[in-house]
């Protein structure tokens, strides 16, 4: 990049084109230099550089020199949130801001290049998460929506992209989070089978690849169905997951099992205080206890237990275990306590004399 640069930089009178390509260089520049440079050094460089595009852009607009104008946009946006704290006044704004005109500057070049449509969709994303953090929650819907229309129209463009259907997953899990939050939970549940539809595309493409995906999604499609005290329909989807994990030895899936094993009992327990007898709830109990134990053990056989602090899953599972354990004990003596009080006051209280009548 130093070499392109320097040669770019000793062109005698550079026409528009060259001048556009010393940009680029300078932008790429800075951006490989991050890391050797402060915060207030990027961010001055970078607007240097945004000022020559201005100045550039005077002469004659093309999608080449919006791309680059995005770019630095982007780059901004990225040293100001990155930057420590007290660096830049209001600093969330600004990256607002910056991810707007960058948002803006991508429409143009948008139109003949699928990839920057991708990477305003990102953008879009990225907004989005902001706003929600300040409360502009109409706003950062429609950034979402339209996020989401991109990545759809992506993927059915170029359906052998699995980078493009990634993408989409996360945009519809983080709107999936907002109308949880809402609470608006037929539109939860219509964006989890969105996702679950193409979750389930990328498993069947590459099972062993994106196996993850398919398990999450179904964790995701649970907990809307759980929510909306769909209880059977919430157990289903983690038996998919379950299952899924179990076909898989790896590490990481031996621990997504556990995890899983966990919600399932959790589920289960939760299903039942609903509208159980006391004799459904034991067996509901035992049940749980039961997965928890197989959690446990999961955790145990990869030393998951003795190398978790704390508040990790793995001291998660025992509290929850010794939790329904005790749950049990009191359901068994209440249980044992009806069942004495049902002898009929009369045989207990009348005199033997009256009892040997009887």
């Amino acid at each position: 990049v130093q070499q392109a640069t320097e040669l770019l930089a000793a062109i005698p009178n550079p026409d528009r084109n060259t001048r556009l390509l010393i940009l680029s260089a300078d932008w790429l520049t800075v951006l490989l230099d991050r890391d050797r440079l402060s915060s207030q050094e990027s961010f001055d460089r970078c607007r240097k550089l945004m000022d020559a595009c201005r100045e550039l852009q005077k002469s004659g607009d093309d999608p080449a020199l919006d791309e680059l104008l995005a770019q630095l946009s982007l780059l901004m946006a990225d040293v100001v949130e990155t930057s420590p704290q007290g660096t830049f006044e209001n600093s969330k704004r600004l990256v607002s801001e910056y991810l707007e005109d960058a948002i803006s500057s991508f429409e143009q070049p948008a139109q003949k290049d699928l990839h920057i449509v991708w990477q305003q969709a990102k953008t879009r994303s990225r907004l989005a998460q902001i706003l929600v953090s300040e409360n502009h929650q109409k706003k950062a819907d429609q950034l979402l929506d339209q996020a989401i229309e991109e990545q759809r129209s992506l993927a059915s463009e170029i359906p052998e992209s699995p980078v493009i259907v990634l993408s989409l997953l996360a945009f519809l899990e983080q709107r999936l989070a907002l109308e949880i939050a809402s609470p608006d939970l037929d539109a939860a549940l219509e964006t989890a089978q969105v996702h679950q539809q193409f979750s389930e595309k990328l498993f069947l493409s590459n099972p062993k690849e994106f196996r993850e995906q398919s398990q999450h999604s179904h964790k995701l499609m649970a907990d809307v169905q759980r929510l909306r005290l769909r209880y059977e329909a919430a157990a289903d989807h983690l038996r998919e997951a379950i299952d899924l994990a179990r076909n898989d030895g790896s590490r990481q899936q031996k621990l997504i099992l556990a995890g899983l094993l966990r919600s399932y009992a959790e589920l289960l327990i939760e299903g039942d205080r609903q509208h159980s007898t006391a004799p459904e709830q034991l067996k509901s109990l035992q049940q749980a206890i039961a997965y928890l134990n197989e959690s446990l053990e999961i955790y145990e056989k990869l030393d998951a237990a003795t190398q978790s602090s704390p508040g990790s899953p793995y001291w998660k599972t025992v509290a929850l275990k010794h939790q329904l354990e005790t749950e049990m004990e009191q359901l068994k003596i209440r249980s044992l306590e009806r069942g004495r009080t049902t002898i009929p006051p009369a045989t207990l209280d009348a005199p033997k004399s009256v009892q040997q009548k009887q």
